[in-house]
């Protein structure tokens, strides 16, 4: 990571995971999100900190600045459909879902 902060820049830097094979990354966002580069390879190479600010980039905002996605309106979109309330990757709903209706 270090390499490529220094090479790269936290702007040019984005995000990926094999979701559809593996399931929901909510697991390595989380360790991506706890990470810190150790302060001795930081000194020894001469890299940059990995800061929230950039972690927040690397995840969310170079792609949604390279692909033109409105956050705020995409995650409203998203946070509308059914799918999304009904998931079961162990993270809390955002709304209560009665599935009961959804029986027939």
């Amino acid at each position: 990571m270090g390499r490529l902060l220094d090479g790269l820049g936290e702007d040019h830097i984005f995000w990926g995971t094999d979701t559809p094979i593996f399931g929901p990354p909510h697991w390595a966002i989380q360790a991506f999100q706890a990470y810190k580069i150790p302060d001795e390879v930081i000194e020894k190479n001469k890299y940059p900190q990995l800061t929230d600010q950039a972690k927040e980039k690397i995840l969310c905002h170079n792609a949604a600045r390279v692909f033109k996605i409105d956050i705020k309106a995409a995650k409203k979109a998203v946070e509308g459909d059914l799918l999304y309330k009904l998931r079961m990757d162990g993270n809390p709903l955002p709304v209560t879902v009665d599935t009961t209706r959804l029986r027939r």
